[in-house]
């Protein structure tokens, strides 16, 4: 009779065993599709703080940049205005060796314009980075 209870007790238990073994398999599958979806938000949220260094990076830059970028601008602009002036240079050179006197006079207004227009050019872009920075 010990043996049929002891036989009794020992189904019950692997029963209970077997049960108790699911429901922990299911947890554990629970628990990994919650460590999966986790994985994947941490991933994410790398990405973006990635992407938000990138971008606080870049606009450091732009915030230094603006006041080299309007210093470059002004010195393409009169850059074009020579190229046009040296094309009219070599007109003005066979001018120089005719009349010698009267040319070297000449290049110097040339030169307090273009200065004059470099000046310009700089104080608008250097309003225009204050107005940027605001």
């Amino acid at each position: 009779m010990k043996l049929r209870g002891l036989k009794k007790r020992l189904k019950d238990l692997r029963k209970k065993t077997l049960s108790w073994a699911s429901l922990l398999t299911e947890e554990v599958e629970d628990q990994k599709k919650v460590i999966a979806e986790f994985g994947e938000a941490m991933r994410e949220l790398t990405h973006r703080v990635f992407d938000l260094e990138e971008a606080s990076n870049l606009l450091e830059n732009l915030k230094e940049d603006p006041e080299e970028e309007p210093e470059e601008e002004p010195e393409e602009e009169p850059k074009e205005e020579p190229e046009e002036e040296s094309k009219e240079a070599p007109e003005q050179e066979h001018e120089e060796v005719e009349q010698p006197n009267d040319e070297s006079e000449e290049p110097e207004p040339e030169l307090e314009m273009l200065i004059d227009s470099d000046i310009d050019t700089n104080t608008e872009d250097e309003h225009s980075v204050v107005t940027d920075e605001d």
